[in-house]
């Protein structure tokens, strides 16, 4: 199943985590998750609240030990994702989620990820390489 705005923080995670394709794991699942959410709730009033508390639920239940490093800095990430004016600074922004949760999508060179919710990360790295437009 690919994952919807429809579906909760706690199903888009869960998607991921259990994708029969990647079945990835905790950190991995996070990142991807703030690249969905992050990209796909963009005009709504609400996501700066909702993205903070479903993260910060999952984060606290699922990875408890980086709760404590990441205070402000996922919101201020996402926020910079959603006003990013092109799909290569939209990457670079990507690009410093997968790091905050210790750059997993990189170490395993698929930096589109499951249902290419990384597309814009995979762009802006093919970009660097010169092997993208």
């Amino acid at each position: 199943m690919t994952p919807n705005v429809g579906m909760t923080l706690r199903e888009i995670y869960l998607d991921f985590r259990t994708d029969p394709v990647g079945s990835l794991g905790v950190r991995d699942a996070l990142a991807e998750t703030g690249f969905y959410v992050g990209s796909e709730l963009v005009g709504a009033a609400t996501v700066g609240y909702a993205l903070g508390q479903g993260l910060n639920y999952l984060i606290e239940n699922y990875a408890p030990g980086l709760d404590q490093a990441i205070g402000g800095t996922e919101y201020n990430m996402v926020q910079d994702m959603q006003s990013a004016a092109t799909e290569f600074e939209q990457g670079r922004y990507e690009k410093s989620i997968d790091a905050l949760f210790g750059s997993p999508l990189a170490n395993a060179g698929d930096y589109a990820g499951d249902d290419d919710v990384g597309g814009s990360y995979a762009f802006y790295e093919d970009d660097l390489s010169g092997s993208g437009c």
